[in-house]
């Protein structure tokens, strides 16, 4: 009877270690879910950040390259317009493209910075 109840006892006691054993184990589960779900919700929002950045920079090499297209033709139709020479009229539509080409270039600079 005495061997019995020894037996028990081992037993009980080799119940609560193990128990103690699975709620350590369980407590470091959790934390290292709650690091991981952590770890994505950073991730998340540095790929949300990333894409805004990502958008803006297409758009503005987009306008660049528009601007570098229009400033192209600007130029071709200045010197267009002086090899041909051109009287009073052209000496007037001349002087407009290059205003136009200032008011391009001035405005591929503000965008440059």
């Amino acid at each position: 009877e005495e061997h019995r109840q020894r037996t028990i006892v081992e037993h009980c006691n080799d119940v609560d270690e193990l128990e103690r054993f699975h709620a350590r184990e369980r407590a470091e589960l959790r934390a290292e879910i709650r690091e991981l779900r952590s770890e994505r919700a950073r991730a998340e929002v540095d790929a949300a950040i990333a894409r805004p950045v990502h958008e803006l920079r297409t758009q503005l090499v987009w306008q660049m390259q528009s601007l570098r297209k229009d400033f192209a033709a600007q130029l071709a139709d200045i010197a267009r317009l002086e090899g041909r020479g051109g009287g009073h009229g052209g000496a007037q539509e001349r002087e407009a493209m290059r205003d136009r080409l200032e008011e391009s270039q001035a405005e591929l600079q503000a965008w440059q910075e």
